[in-house]
């Protein structure tokens, strides 16, 4: 039989087992926790990549159009389906299938008074499928639409336009 003594030894290092093990898978949960954020962090940010690198602003020349909205595809692939919307004046809204890499000049055929900030707006899907906004008025950030596409225009679409326009 066990004595007293041999007993209380046993629980004591039952007690300790148990605490140790607990305390090492609480430090492992924790570990792999904080990896899945880090591989969620790093998801967002590859998703996000090509899209980042996609921008649109308002540019006065002086001739006419005064107005010409400057696309800017710096990533290395083409974006699609983009919509560029003009929200001052009288509204109006020009479609490209593919805009390539590189920028691009959109005449717009304002030569009204100064439209500010109001700028312009962009809508385009990346090559994952993904379609994106990015109004140049307010702050310009970019976020994901809720939806990965609207589907084509009924406007004619158009080449896209040429650097020497």
């Amino acid at each position: 039989m066990l004595s007293a003594a041999s007993l209380s030894l046993a629980l004591v290092v039952a007690g300790a087992s148990i605490y140790f093990s607990l305390k090492e898978h609480n430090a492992r949960t924790k570990q792999e926790a904080k990896s899945i954020e880090q591989e969620q962090a790093q998801n967002r940010l590859q998703e996000r990549a090509q899209a980042e690198r996609v921008a649109c602003w308002l540019e006065y020349h002086d001739k006419y159009p005064a107005y010409r909205v400057h696309v800017l595809n710096a990533s290395d692939q083409p974006i699609w389906g983009v919509r560029i919307k003009q929200e001052f004046g009288e509204p109006k809204e020009k479609y490209f299938a593919v805009v390539p890499p590189g920028s691009q000049e959109v005449p717009i055929n304002y030569t009204g008074e100064n439209p500010g900030n109001q700028a312009v707006y962009i809508s385009f899907r990346d090559n994952n499928g993904q379609r994106w906004d990015r109004p140049t008025s307010f702050d310009g950030a970019l976020r994901k639409a809720p939806f990965a596409d609207f589907g084509e225009p009924t406007v004619t679409q158009e080449a896209p336009p040429s650097e020497e326009a």
